[in-house]
C-alpha cells in the first residue's frame, strides 16, 4: 500500500529474511531496527526512510535494475550495507547522511544519488553503473585497505579521496574517463589508482586543499592540478611516468623531496592576455566554453598524440581563418600570414607510412580574427569515408600560449565530440621539489611550464626527444640534467635568482638554451654525463642577456 509503516520499539527485529518495500514508505523510529543479515529491497516509487536513525543491513538493492524511482532517505543518519552478495541499487539515495559499504560483495550504484555525507568503502567493491556522476560532488570517499572503488569508465566528481584501498578508473574495452576531486579538504590516498590496458583514466585536482598521493599509481591518463596542491608522498613517485601533468595558475605540484618522473609538465606563466585583466582561459573540447579576454584576435596551440587508425590517413578541416596541422613531425597543411592576418579556407593533407593503432605526436595551430570560431577536424582512410576525428583518438598533453596572444570573449572550441578540458589561469602555478628529483619528458612531447620550480636541493632531469621550456623565475638549487638524447631544455625565464649554483649536465645530442632577457650566472660545473667538463651537448645563448659561466 501507499501508506507509511514505522518500525519502532525498544527491541531490534531478529528475522533474517529480506526486507522488501514494494510500495509506500518504511520508516525507522529508532536505530538498528532491521537485522544486520536482512537484505533491503526497494521497488519503484517506494521509499525506505531511516528517519535520522543509523541502520545496518546485509545489502541494498532495487527490485529490478530499472527501478530508478526507488528511494532511500538518510536524513542525517548513516546506512551501512554489508554481505557477500553482489547487488545493484538503481534508485536515489538522498539526505545529509553517509553511506558505508561492508562485506565482500559488490554494490553498484546506478542512480543519480544526492546524499552529501561521506562514502566509506570498508570491504568489497563499490562500483558505478549506467552513467557518470552517481555520487554527490560533496561526498568525501574513503577506501580502506583491500577495498575497491570502481568507476567502471564513468566520469565521477567527489569531494576527496582518502585511504589505502584501490581505485579503478576504467575497465577493459571501455572509454577514457576522469575522476575529479572538487573539495577543499586536505587528504592522503596511499592506495593504487589504475586503469585498463585499453582505456586511459585521468585525475583532476580542484579545490583549495592538498591531496597527497603516496601509492604506486599506474593510470595512463593526464594529471591536472587546477587548484590547491597535489603532493607526492612516495620516494619513487606517485604520478605515473606516462602521465602528462598540467599545473594551472595558482596551483602547486609538490613532490616533497621525492623523485618523480612524469610524461610531461606544462602550465602557464601569469596572465597570458596581452590586454585587459588576466583571467581564466577554459578550452572545452566539444561543447564550447568561456574564454577570458575581451578581444577579437587570438591564437591557440595544442600539442599531444593522435592514434593512427590505418597506415595512410587523409585529414581535412574547416576553419574560417588560419589552421595548421602537423603529425609525426610532418606538416599536413600550409598557411601564410599576410598583413597580420592568417589566410582562411579549408585544407587537406595525407600522411602515409603509419602503423595502425600506434600513437604519433601532433600539433595544431589555429588563428581566429573574429570573436568566436568552430573548427572541425575530419579524416578518411581505407574502408572509412570522411568522418569527424573521434575524441578518444586524441591524447592532449597541454596547451601552450605565448605571452601577447589574445583570446576571444566568446566561445572558441575544437569540435571533436569529446569533453577533455584544459584550464589555464592567471596567476603562477608552482612546483615544489624540496630535495626531490623531477623527471619530465618521457612521452617525447614539447611543453612549456611558466610557473616557479622551487626547492632547497631539488633537481630537474629532462628526458625524451621533445623540448621543455622553463619560462618562470625558478629558484630550485639542485642539479639540472639533460639525459642522453634528451632533447632541448630552453630557459626563457631563469634557473635561479641571478645566480644558479647547481651542476649542469648535458647528455649527447642535447641542447641547453638560454633565451631570457634576464642575466644569468652559472657558478656550478657544466659537464657531460660522464663528468667531463663542457659536456658533449650544446650550450646556446639566444636571448638579449648576459650568461656568465
Amino acid at each position: 500500500g501507499t501508506g507509511t509503516l514505522t518500525f519502532s520499539g525498544v527491541s531490534t527485529n531478529t528475522y533474517s529474511g529480506a526486507t522488501t518495500v514494494s510500495a509506500g514508505t518504511l520508516t525507522l523510529g529508532a536505530a538498528n531496527k532491521i537485522s544486520d543479515s536482512s537484505t533491503l529491497v526497494v521497488s519503484n516509487n517506494a521509499t525506505f526512510n531511516l528517519g535520522g536513525n543509523n541502520e545496518t543491513v546485509a545489502s541494498i538493492a532495487t527490485s529490478t535494475t530499472s527501478d530508478t524511482a526507488a528511494s532511500i532517505t538518510l536524513g542525517s543518519a548513516t546506512l551501512t550495507s554489508g554481505g557477500a552478495t553482489d547487488t545493484t541499487f538503481a534508485g536515489v539515495v538522498s539526505g545529509t547522511g553517509a553511506m558505508v559499504k561492508t562485506g565482500t560483495g559488490t554494490l553498484t550504484l546506478s542512480g543519480a544519488n544526492t546524499y552529501s555525507g561521506s562514502t566509506t568503502i570498508s570491504v568489497g567493491t563499490l562500483a558505478l553503473g549506467t552513467a557518470a556522476e552517481r555520487i554527490s560532488n560533496s561526498s568525501a570517499v574513503t577506501i580502506a585497505d583491500g577495498a575497491t572503488f570502481n568507476l567502471a569508465s564513468f566520469n565521477e566528481t567527489v569531494a576527496s579521496i582518502s585511504g589505502a584501498g584501490s581505485i579503478t578508473l576504467s575497465t577493459t574495452g571501455s572509454t577514457n574517463n576522469t575522476l575529479t576531486l572538487a573539495g577543499d579538504a586536505t587528504t592522503t590516498f596511499s592506495g593504487v589508482i589504475s586503469d585498463s590496458a585499453s582505456a586511459s583514466g585521468s585525475i583532476v585536482k580542484r579545490g583549495s586543499g592538498t591531496l597527497t598521493l603516496s601509492g604506486a599509481n599506474t593510470y595512463d591518463g593526464s594529471t591536472t592540478v587546477s587548484a590547491g596542491t597535489l603532493a607526492v608522498g612516495r620516494s619513487g613517485g606517485s604520478v605515473p611516468d606516462r602521465s602528462a601533468v598540467s599545473v594551472a595558475g595558482g596551483a602547486t605540484f609538490d613532490i616533497g623531496g621525492n623523485n618523480e618522473e612524469v610524461g610531461s609538465i606544462s602550465g602557464p606563466k601569469g596572465g597570458i592576455c596581452s590586454s585587459g585583466t588576466p583571467s581564466t582561459i577554459d578550452v572545452n573540447w566539444g561543447s564550447g566554453g568561456p574564454v577570458g579576454c575581451n578581444t577579437e584576435d587570438f591564437m591557440t596551440y595544442w600539442t599531444g598524440y593522435i592514434q593512427a587508425p590505418a597506415t595512410s590517413v587523409t585529414f581535412s578541416w574547416t576553419s574560417d581563418d588560419g589552421f595548421y596541422l602537423s603529425m609525426n613531425d610532418q606538416a599536413l597543411s600550409d598557411w601564410q600570414e599576410q598583413g597580420g592576418e592568417a589566410n582562411g579556407g579549408n585544407g587537406n593533407g595525407t600522411i602515409t607510412g603509419l602503423v595502425a593503432g600506434a600513437w604519433y605526436p601532433f600539433e595544431i595551430w589555429h588563428h581566429e580574427r573574429w570573436s568566436s570560431a568552430v573548427v572541425q577536424l575530419f579524416w578518411e582512410y581505407s574502408g572509412q569515408s570522411r568522418v569527424k576525428v573521434p575524441a578518444e583518438r586524441f591524447s592532449l598533453d597541454g596547451v601552450t600560449a605565448n605571452t601577447g596572444v589574445r583570446f576571444a570573449a566568446k566561445n572558441e572550441y575544437w569540435d571533436v565530440s569529446g569533453s577533455n578540458r584544459v584550464a589555464l589561469s592567471a596567476s603562477d602555478p608552482q612546483i615544489v621539489l624540496g630535495s626531490g628529483v623531477l623527471t619530465s619528458g618521457g612521452n617525447n612531447s614539447s611543453t612549456e611550464f611558466g610557473g616557479v620550480i622551487s626547492g632547497s636541493s631539488g633537481s630537474v632531469i629532462k628526458v625524451g626527444s621533445g623540448a621543455l621550456t622553463l619560462s618562470g623565475a625558478n629558484t630550485y638549487s639542485g642539479a639540472t640534467t639533460i639525459s642522453n638524447s634528451g632533447g632541448t631544455l630552453k630557459v626563457s625565464g631563469t634557473l635561479g635568482s641571478g645566480s644558479y649554483g647547481g651542476a649542469v649536465t648535458l647528455g649527447s645530442s642535447t641542447t641547453l638554451e638560454f633565451a631570457s632577457s634576464s642575466n644569468q650566472t652559472l657558478t656550478g660545473a657544466i659537464a657531460d654525463v660522464s663528468g667531463v667538463s663542457s659536456g658533449y651537448g650544446e650550450l646556446r645563448l639566444t636571448g638579449a642577456s648576459t650568461l656568465t659561466l
